[in-house]
C-alpha cells in the first residue's frame, strides 16, 4: 500500500491531518465571510431606513416652515419634492394668494407665475425654510426684495431676521439698494453697514496724487 502511494503511512496521515486542518480554517473563514456579508447587508439596511427617515424628517420640516412663512401675507404653499426620469431630486413650490368667494384657496401657482412682490416673498419664505434644514454656516442674500412692495418687504425683513436670530451658529449677509429702517440697528447681532449714494453725475474719481 505504501508503494501505491508512493509514501509511507507516516507521512500520508501527516498530509491528511495537515490537509484537513487546512479545510478546517478555510471553511471557518467562508463562515466568518458570510457573517460579515449579513453584518454590512444589515448595516446597510438600516443605513438606508435612517437615511429615508431623515430624508423624510427634512422634507416635512421645509415644507411646514414654507408653510408657516407664506402664511405670514396670508398666503398658503406648500412644497413638493419629487425626481425626474433621470432620478435627479427636484423641489416645487407653489403658492396660492387668493380665496374664492367661498373662502377656500384658489389653485396655488408656480411661483414664476406670481406677480413681482409675491414671487420674491415666496422665494425668500423657501430660502428661509430650507435654512431650517440645512446645517450651512453661511447665508448671503443679494437684492432679494428688490421687486418687492413696501408691505411684502415689511414682513420679509422681520420675518428674516426673526428666523436668522435663531441660527446662532449660521452668518448671514444681506444686500439691499433700498432703505434697511426696518432692521433694529441697537441690537448686537446685527451690524449695518451703509454705503454713499453714487454721484452719477461724477466724471473723475476721487484719487489723491
Amino acid at each position: 500500500m505504501e508503494k501505491a502511494m508512493g509514501m509511507s503511512k507516516e507521512v500520508a496521515t501527516s498530509k491528511w491531518e495537515s490537509a484537513k486542518s487546512k479545510d478546517k480554517k478555510m471553511r471557518k473563514r467562508l463562515e466568518d465571510l458570510h457573517t460579515l456579508d449579513e453584518e454590512v447587508t444589515n448595516g446597510m439596511k438600516k443605513r438606508r431606513k435612517k437615511y429615508k427617515d431623515v430624508l423624510k424628517y427634512k422634507k416635512n420640516t421645509a415644507t411646514w416652515a414654507f408653510s408657516k412663512f407664506i402664511n405670514q401675507r396670508d398666503f398658503w404653499g406648500r412644497l413638493t419634492f419629487s425626481k425626474t426620469e433621470k432620478n435627479v431630486p427636484t423641489m416645487e413650490p407653489a403658492v396660492a394668494t387668493q380665496k374664492n368667494s367661498e373662502g377656500e384657496w384658489e389653485e396655488a401657482k408656480k411661483v414664476k407665475e406670481l406677480s413681482g412682490g409675491e414671487r420674491s416673498f415666496s422665494t425668500l419664505s423657501m430660502v428661509l425654510a430650507l435654512s431650517k434644514v440645512s446645517a450651512s454656516p453661511f447665508l448671503a442674500m443679494d437684492e432679494f426684495d428688490v421687486f418687492m412692495d413696501e408691505t411684502n418687504r415689511t414682513a420679509g425683513l422681520g420675518m428674516l431676521v426673526h428666523v436668522l436670530r435663531q441660527k446662532r451658529d449660521c452668518q448671514t449677509i444681506v444686500i439691499s439698494p433700498l432703505s434697511m429702517a426696518a432692521i433694529p440697528k441697537d441690537d448686537a447681532d446685527i451690524g449695518l453697514i451703509q454705503l454713499k449714494a453714487v454721484d452719477r453725475n461724477q466724471n473723475t474719481l476721487p484719487v489723491r496724487s
